[in-house]
């Protein structure tokens, strides 16, 4: 029987998912100029004079765009110092009127990428769903922003061996996504509509979750040099990529792949989506197979352990060499918990911000930072212990790794 609880939290998400879109495609800003700012004592903002300080841009380990005042501001984030400091104005965002009547600046969809040495990041903006987009390089030893080439559209941006690509807009009847890489120079046709797209595992390589034609969920991996997707063997299950909203639901390193479950799928002639939540199939794990040897082995890559939750609807996914961590539970009651990859059993949950979503997480260190739309968790990996500090606003940024410096 479906959970009615579980259906009661995608109803929610559905209808807040609904709110934010509509509020994005209100707002119909041109690319905006980058404005220096000056920092007072207490962190507050004010326009014209000299940028923020170069240490506080040295000391960010993770950016993040953050709507306040009717004001789009670029905030560092000093992992060490559980700190939130705002060091540039992107632009206006003057207040938008919701479908309920109320007024507020929705804020732009934002990612921010990091290239592969780390010196310097991506800042890829768009204020609406139809707007173009903007990108900038941020330079993080010099608190320097300058503009970068732009696609002019697109969406899902990503970087691979330190070049930009993205997903080309796809029409409302398409049932495919394309890639594209001016700097790389290649398009690539994905078997499906692309939701998440992430660098690695290793070199060369993305992987991304689809939606097949037959409206099946996939992960694939594509050799970028040699034009080449494969889909990686997977149950009948729902990534969870519908109803998200930020960072999605997979995840990679140099050594592996993680995608997370939303639901298993056990179609019916009644209802042939009949997607259940299951604790015990969370998070498909794969490692890449070193010397090619293995025969379980599909684009280089070896299945490895799926891993339960102690709560329903996995989505944000990250980890390291000893853990996975990931976001789970309803809008509502949202928790982020760490299982440990030796035993496969949870280390720690521990509650997030209730009715706030998540947008990104990732891990810088030992710590795990999760970063919901006006507030971002830092958490102790060894002990679980939480610091949450507020945004000052709200975000919709997602981080595409690799993360931080």
């Amino acid at each position: 029987m479906r959970s009615i609880r579980g259906l009661a939290a995608i109803l929610r998400l559905a209808g807040v998912f609904a709110l934010t879109v509509a509020s994005l495609g209100a707002c119909a800003a041109p690319g905006l100029p980058s404005i220096p700012i000056a920092t007072t004592a207490d962190g507050s903002a004010t326009s014209g004079g000299p940028s923020a300080g170069a240490s506080d841009w040295r000391d960010a380990d993770l950016f993040a765009v953050v709507t306040a005042d009717e004001l789009d501001f670029l905030v560092g984030i000093d992992v060490e110092r559980h700190a939130v400091k705002r060091l540039a104005i992107l632009g206006a965002n003057p207040l938008q009127a919701h479908m309920d009547g109320y007024m507020a600046s929705p804020p732009p969809s934002s990612f921010v990428l990091w290239d592969a040495s780390g010196s310097s990041a991506f800042l890829w903006t768009r204020s609406s769903a139809a707007g173009p987009v903007v990108v900038r390089e941020l330079d993080a030893a010099t608190g320097q922003v300058s503009d970068a080439a732009s696609p002019g559209a697109g969406t899902l941006p990503f970087l691979v061996d330190g070049k930009l690509g993205w997903a080309a807009d796809p029409a409302p009847a398409d049932t495919r996504s394309t890639i594209h890489s001016t700097e790389a120079g290649f398009d690539i046709e994905l078997p499906g509509v692309a939701h998440a797209i992430v660098p690695g595992p290793g070199p060369g390589l993305l992987s991304a979750t689809v939606i097949l034609p037959d409206n099946t969920d996939r992960v694939v991996v594509l050799d970028v040099a040699k034009h080449v997707v494969t889909e990686l063997p997977t149950p009948p299950v729902s990534l969870g990529q519908r109803g998200s909203i930020g960072g999605g639901t997979i995840w990679a390193d140099d050594d592996s792949l993680v995608a997370s479950v939303f639901a298993r799928r056990e179609p019916t002639p009644d209802d042939p989506e009949n997607g259940e939540p299951d604790k015990t199939l969370s998070l498909l794990t794969w490692s890449v197979d070193t010397d090619g040897s293995n025969p379980k082995g599909v684009a280089g890559l070896v299945p490895g352990p799926t891993l339960g939750t102690t709560e329903y609807y996995p989505t944000l996914v990250a980890g390291d060499d000893e853990r996975v961590a990931v976001v789970t539970g309803v809008f509502d009651e949202p928790f982020v918990e760490a299982i440990e990859l030796g035993s496969g059993g949870p280390a720690w949950k521990v509650d997030l911000v209730e009715a706030d979503f998540a947008t990104s997480m990732t891990i810088s260190g030992t710590t795990l930072v999760i970063l919901q739309s006006r507030n971002i968790t830092f958490v102790d990996l060894p002990t679980g212990d939480p610091t949450t500090v507020e945004l000052g606003g709200v975000t919709m940024t997602s981080w595409v790794g690799p993360y931080g410096r």
